[in-house]
C-alpha cells in the first residue's frame, strides 16, 4: 500500500469517527451535557489553582540554587589540592610505587636519590627539645 493510499484511509477513519462522536454528543441529553461541562470546569480550576501555587517564573531560580548546592556539596567533599603536608608525601610515594617504571628506575643511580631524601628531612621543622 502506498503513503498516498495511506492517508486517504486514515483521512476517511478520522471523518468516520468524527461522526460518529457528534451523533453521540448531539443525543445526549441535556443533564448529561451539564454534569459533563460542571466537571470540566472543576478541572479546569484545579489546573488553575496549581499554576497559582508554584509561578513558572520561580523554576529557573529553584533550578540554579540546586545546581549551586550540588557544586558546593561536590567542592566541599573533595580533598584540597593546595594541600602539601604529609598526605601529599604519602600521595607522591604511592606514585613512585604504582608506576609502570616500576623501581630498577631508581636503583640506577642510588647516591641521588639518598642525597634527595636527605634535602626532604633536612627540611622537616626540627622537633622540639625539651631541657628540662
Amino acid at each position: 500500500m502506498s503513503p498516498m493510499q495511506q492517508d486517504d484511509e486514515d483521512s476517511v477513519f478520522h471523518a468516520q469517527a468524527r461522526a460518529a462522536f457528534d451523533a453521540s454528543v448531539a443525543a445526549m441529553d441535556g443533564s448529561t451535557r451539564s454534569k459533563l461541562n460542571q466537571a470540566r470546569q472543576r478541572a479546569l480550576g484545579a489546573t488553575r489553582r496549581a499554576d497559582r501555587w508554584l509561578p513558572r517564573a520561580w523554576v529557573p531560580a529553584g533550578a540554579m540554587a540546586s545546581v549551586a548546592v550540588v557544586g558546593l556539596a561536590v567542592f566541599l567533599a573533595l580533598p584540597s589540592m593546595s594541600h602539601h603536608g604529609a598526605d601529599g608525601l604519602a600521595l607522591e610515594d604511592t606514585e613512585i610505587l604504582t608506576a609502570s617504571e616500576g623501581i630498577d628506575l631508581y636503583a640506577e643511580d642510588p647516591e641521588f636519590f639518598e642525597w634527595a631524601g636527605g634535602t626532604v628531612e633536612s627540611q622537616a621543622p626540627a622537633a622540639a627539645v625539651d631541657h628540662g
